[in-house]
């Protein structure tokens, strides 16, 4: 016997995945705030002399290649993340992709506060029987 999706779950999967979408994109803004610190990097590199202060040495060039890396890899896997919210959205809106709109509805839970309720919302939505019959594919006709 299988189990027929219900109004409410087609309901249900439009808006986790307007949701995803609102999350996708605060989330890329949010992931450039780093690179603040990939332009202090660079400005430590190329112009080192601006950071002198009297009697002191200015700082050494590997400290600045440190902002831009650190900052670099935290803008990069903020705007992977971002994407994978996206790519999750657009799979939830078509019905498509389960095994990775719950990967990634778990990777949404370490996102502390907002993250975490949609992690767990996503969650509690996709393992619906419903849903998950929502996401079948279409029996083949012989």
């Amino acid at each position: 016997m299988s189990v027929l999706p219900t109004p409410a779950d087609h309901a249900d999967l439009k808006t986790l995945s307007t949701v995803h979408w609102i999350g996708a994109v605060l989330t890329a803004i949010i992931a450039c705030f780093p690179l603040i610190h990939v332009g202090i990097g660079l400005a430590m590199l190329l112009s080192p002399e601006s950071f002198d202060q009297p009697g002191k040495p200015p700082p050494p060039a590997w400290f600045g290649g440190i902002f831009v890396a650190i900052g670099g890899i935290i803008v990069l896997v903020g705007w992977a993340y971002a994407v994978a919210l996206a790519v999750a959205a657009r799979s939830l809106a078509t019905a498509r992709r389960h095994t990775f709109c719950v990967v990634v509805a778990g990777m949404a839970c370490f996102n502390v506060p907002i993250g975490t309720v949609l992690g767990v919302w996503a969650l509690s939505v996709l393992t619906r029987p419903g849903v998950k019959a929502l996401f079948d594919p279409p029996p083949v006709r012989a």
